[in-house]
């Protein structure tokens, strides 16, 4: 049984539980798709950080095998 809290219009108390509930559906779906927006967003942060990492990995092995072809070019063999 929910009994009405005088002044909040989405508030009601749950006399079973002691507790609030909020009954306002539309804040609680706008709540969500923000939170999933969120979400979201740091799914393509943690995407471009993974693949900004394996940029420089590659870019980082590529300046390494142009430094022993151009020692190996060089005589510079070592």
């Amino acid at each position: 049984m929910h009994k009405r809290i005088e002044g909040e219009r989405s508030l009601v108390y749950d006399v079973r539980t002691n507790g609030i509930i909020d009954t306002d559906t539309e804040a609680y779906q706008k709540y969500m798709q923000q939170k999933n927006y969120r979400q979201q967003q740091n799914n393509k942060i943690e995407t471009m950080e993974t693949r900004i990492n394996n940029i420089e990995e590659s870019l980082t092995d590529i300046k390494s095998l142009l430094t022993r072809l151009l020692e190996t070019k060089n005589g510079n063999n070592n």
